[in-house]
């Protein structure tokens, strides 16, 4: 037969019939490329433990550990609110920028400045991909009022949470971005509220007797949110990756573009769920080891992009999977040259001292052996590496992943 694939006319769709199973779009992202996506579907949580919308996720996190989540009360104008806010900063001249970062001198109790703005070029630690064109914004809680008087911040929590005088969140100049604080806390806010149901969702999929089970464990969580945007007409390095292959150490991350000017999810590309490294178990699908993220099929852009992370993978003892994705410059530049992909991602991860292990058993004799770890520890053990201006960058992400993969064969799958 014949028909058009995105913009494209095939005269025949004989050639497909063998692509890679889970690969059912070709998108015309790039100028004469063909580039495969894999479809991400689209899970409506308005009634979030209704059984059909428990099956849908948990199938979907079984496999691929992508999906997009939407409902009735979705907050758009937050989200489009908190982009704008975004496009707004990073557009801003670059002294008022570096501006949001603190001085070396200036540190937590462990020594460590904290730096909410990385400029384009930034190496603030070596080795790590925040090269040219690639500029961020981040904050842990900002929406905390005064907690200097609850020791879990500011005595056993310094390590996670600023002490006074010492800022919890650097906001730019309201008169430089007007609205700034006000949008990123509200979206924050957001986050953090959807975060309670994918909770309650996953504790539900689990089978916990208790639906609050896994919420109860980030009660008082210091999760993350960074913004980034990437400009491949102003890196000046040349290569391919921006961020290199992981698997998010976070229960479980919350993701969104800018639909304005943006190019959406053209950069993310994750590890096909089929390709079998090291063996040859399969032909066709072993030639696609990396496929992009299909566009939003919501014309409207009411949805957020969900992904599994490693310490959901644990606490299903490996039934739902955190995959390896990557971040990579475009494949043909000249698409980009004058787009921007402009993300808010916000990292959903537990109380520093939640302990973390499998919350339910499974009758395979050769389940893995978890190691029982604090929500600290687990951060520092994988994140540590990445730090470590001594270790190699691709030796330091497969410690970083070696929950997911082994070491030996992450460092192959780099390594291509």
């Amino acid at each position: 037969g014949s028909g058009d694939y995105f913009g494209w006319t095939v005269a025949s769709t004989t050639e497909f019939s063998q692509a890679p199973r889970n690969l059912t779009h070709i998108s015309r992202s790039y100028r004469s490329f063909f580039v495969p996506v894999i479809p991400v579907p689209t899970v409506d949580i308005s009634d979030p433990l209704n059984p059909d919308v428990l099956a849908a996720i948990e199938t979907q996190c079984a496999s691929l550990g992508f999906l997009r989540v939407s409902w009735a009360s979705f907050p758009k104008d937050v989200i489009l609110n908190a982009h704008d806010a975004i496009r707004r900063f990073f557009d801003c001249d670059p002294t008022i920028k570096e501006a949001v970062t603190l001085p070396p001198s200036s540190s937590h109790a462990d020594g460590a400045a904290p730096r909410p703005y990385k400029p384009t070029g930034y190496r603030g630690i070596p080795k790590m991909y925040n090269g040219e064109g690639r500029e961020t914004w981040s904050c842990i809680r900002p929406d905390n009022k005064d907690l200097s008087d609850d020791p879990f911040y500011t005595d056993f929590g310094r390590h996670v949470f600023a002490t006074p005088p010492m800022p919890q969140v650097l906001w730019p100049d309201e008169e430089d971005v007007p609205g700034f604080r006000a949008a990123l806390t509200a979206y924050y806010a957001a986050m953090d509220a959807l975060g309670k149901v994918l909770f309650r969702i996953f504790a539900r999929i689990l089978q916990l007797p208790d639906e609050e089970a896994l919420l109860n464990l980030a009660r008082r969580h210091a999760s993350s949110m960074n913004a980034s945007r990437l400009h491949p007409s102003e890196d000046t390095q040349g290569g391919s990756m921006v961020l290199m292959p992981h698997a998010d150490i976070t229960c479980f991350t919350i993701l969104s573009h800018d639909a304005q000017g943006g190019v959406g999810t053209a950069c993310l590309e994750v590890l096909h769920p089929l390709a079998t490294l090291g063996t040859k178990e399969i032909e066709v699908e072993e030639q696609v080891v990396w496929v992009g993220i299909a566009p939003d099929s919501n014309e409207d852009g009411r949805s957020l992009l969900v992904n599994v992370g490693q310490i959901l993978q644990r606490w299903s003892n490996d039934r739902l999977k955190a995959t390896l994705h990557r971040v990579v410059k475009p494949v043909h530049a000249s698409t980009l040259t004058t787009r921007r992909r402009q993300a808010l991602v916000f990292f959903q991860v537990t109380d520093y001292d939640a302990i973390l292990k499998p919350m339910v058993d499974t009758c395979d004799a050769s389940e893995r052996k978890w190691i029982p770890e604090r929500m600290d520890a687990f951060t520092k053990a994988r994140f540590g590496p990445v730090a470590d201006t001594s270790m190699d960058t691709t030796e330091a992400y497969a410690i970083y992943n070696q929950d997911v993969m082994a070491r030996a064969d992450f460092v192959r799958l780099a390594s291509e």
